[in-house]
């Protein structure tokens, strides 16, 4: 039975290619697929290989086991992936995945975003609108500086980029739903969503036009433990019961079930 890992990789990141926005293939993948595809993504080595089980898969996507093999299909009929089923050394059927990496810019994923246990409790207009906020997200040094109120020197650069919270996304509302798949009207729950689980916010008065702050990875609100995620006891307890009774809907995320913790 699969279980939640003890540690989540607070540092550790994945790329999805930005054309895939772009061509309106991730617009096209169906709910399910979208769920399944950054959790398999998540998992994938350099060659873009991975071998995570379809319990592990579903549990971190929010879904039940039937689902997730028809979302796996789903992605495969999208030619995101390709599904290679071979026998174990043990005698056991299992599956192997490799991503069809595409060429050109790419969108930083943290692992965060699915070992935190929040990516399972999003809406799926809100899984779709992530994506594609972060497709639009750009990134500034004075800019962050402002926003976070803090003096950071230039020669520091590469290093706050690559831990830094957020990007900015100020792309028009019909665009962002355009690309994500999903109706305007769908747009303001998406955020909602999105907000409640602590992945985006608003810029506030800092940028002269409106925007939202994406967070890389679920953000408490509290600089000094910024990362926020589900307690491992509260995420194995819903995975026992959704293996003894697959298929039935889990109960919702409770704050008080969710913590914060400091870098490692």
């Amino acid at each position: 039975m699969f279980r939640w890992p003890d540690k989540v990789e607070w540092k550790g990141f994945y790329m999805l290619p930005k054309l895939w926005v772009k061509d309106h293939v991730w617009a096209n993948l169906s709910p399910s697929g979208k769920a399944v595809f950054v959790v398999v993504a998540r998992h994938a080595d350099e060659k873009g290989e991975c071998c995570p089980g379809e319990e592990r898969i579903a549990r971190m996507a929010g879904l039940t086991e039937k689902t997730t093999r028809q979302a796996l299909n789903d992605c495969e009929d999208m030619d995101l992936l390709r599904i290679q089923r071979y026998t174990t050394a043990r005698g056991q059927r299992a599956k192997r995945y490799k991503l069809n990496t595409a060429q050109g810019k790419w969108i930083q994923m943290t692992h965060a975003l699915t070992d935190s246990g929040v990516w399972q409790y999003l809406t799926p207009t809100a899984r779709a609108v992530y994506v594609a906020m972060r497709h639009y997200g750009w990134w500034e040094l004075d800019t962050y500086c402002d926003l976070i109120g803090e003096d950071i020197h230039p020669d520091d650069l590469k290093e706050t980029y690559a831990t830094r919270r957020f990007d900015i996304c100020q792309a028009d509302g019909g665009l962002l739903a355009d690309f994500a798949g999903i109706t305007t009207r769908s747009l303001h729950a998406a955020k909602v969503s999105l907000h409640k689980h602590h992945l985006i916010d608003n810029a506030g008065e800092h940028l002269a036009d409106d925007g939202i702050l994406v967070y890389l990875r679920p953000y408490s609100g509290n600089p000094e433990k910024p990362c926020l995620w589900y307690k491992r006891s509260h995420l194995n307890e819903l995975t026992m019961k959704a293996a003894k009774r697959e298929g039935r809907h889990k109960k919702k995320g409770r704050a008080s079930d969710a913590v914060s913790t400091s870098w490692p």
